[in-house]
């Protein structure tokens, strides 16, 4: 599952598909206890997104709770228990994580695309050691995003016309939970599948969260029939 623990970020980049800004809001720690309880409880991997996750003001604190929650996950596949993608913009957070990277305890990537550097540079501490560990041979926990060769019609990209495939479908990316807890088909959050505390409608179940289709590809109703068959 990808949770956003915010929907705010310092940039405002044209291709992003949740349409983050600097006037997005933070998940409360009551929405993130619940989302990693449920992943905890359903061995399932719940993802740290955003807007920019390292912004969020109890950002260690939700991290512990990530680290808990998908331990199972973890145990089982072998795993860093967390993954994020940041823009590494604040330094503060980002070096502490490339740290973590390094020591292989998180998986770690940093937007480098050419939407991202029209908007903002990384510190010099930041790309100095982000260039040590990309280049280190078998390193796997951090990498580099770089110059995006498609983007999809979702979000900002549709309305900004920066898109480069005709094609609405996102990546299939599973189901996402925003900062409100309510749970989405996909990233285009045009479905609506539930609220993390008032649980999901008919005949979807937490297990199903992570195979979701994209909406543009196959309706819910659709995709539940298949299940079934």
């Amino acid at each position: 599952m990808y949770m956003q623990i915010t929907e705010k970020c310092q940039l405002q980049c044209e291709h992003c598909m949740f349409s983050c800004g600097p006037r997005g809001k933070h998940a409360t720690l009551e929405v993130i206890k619940q989302a990693c309880k449920i992943a905890k409880d359903n061995h399932s991997h719940l993802f740290m997104g955003g807007g920019e996750p390292t912004i969020h003001p109890q950002f260690w604190e939700v991290f512990g709770l990530f680290c808990e929650a998908n331990a199972p996950w973890s145990n089982d596949t072998g795993m860093p228990p967390v993954g994020l993608v940041s823009n590494g913009i604040n330094e503060k957070v980002v070096m502490p994580l490339l740290d973590l990277a390094e020591q292989k305890l998180i998986s770690l990537s940093i937007s480098q695309d050419h939407f991202h550097k029209r908007c903002a540079q990384l510190s010099e501490r930041v790309q100095r050691k982000l260039d040590y560990l990309v280049k280190r041979k078998g390193e796997r926990t951090v990498d580099i995003r770089g110059d995006i060769t498609y983007v999809r019609q979702v979000g900002r990209a549709k309305r900004s016309y920066v898109y480069t495939e005709a094609s609405e479908n996102c990546n299939s990316c599973g189901g996402v939970i925003d900062s409100a807890g309510d749970v989405w088909q996909c990233c285009h959050k045009s479905v609506k599948l539930g609220n993390i505390f008032t649980g999901l409608v008919d005949g979807v179940n937490w297990y199903d969260i992570d195979e979701m289709p994209c909406c543009k590809t196959k309706s819910l109703k659709r995709w539940l029939k298949e299940k079934e068959q």
